[in-house]
């Protein structure tokens, strides 16, 4: 199988052209679905799949508020192991 490779971007709109300019796939919020955009295709994600994984990282300041401990706790023991 081939090494995955990454890019990044700075924006929504510089994501949207790597996608367009067929550069790369990306996961969006469901929302975006109607978001006109030349080249792309949004396709939804059903169902469950054994060559699909998701890693989820959270990212917060050392004395984050006690609103996100509490969602980041929710998230822990809502999460499959």
């Amino acid at each position: 199988m081939p090494s995955a490779r990454r890019a990044g971007a700075d924006d929504l709109t510089g994501l949207l052209g790597y996608v367009a300019a067929g550069l790369c796939v990306s996961l969006l919020p469901e929302d975006l679905r109607d978001f006109p955009v030349p080249g792309i295709a949004f396709v939804p994600l059903r169902g469950s799949s054994p060559h699909l994984e998701t890693t989820v990282a959270a990212v917060h300041r050392p004395d984050a508020d006690a609103a996100v401990l509490r969602l980041l706790d929710l998230i822990q023991r809502h999460a499959r192991p």
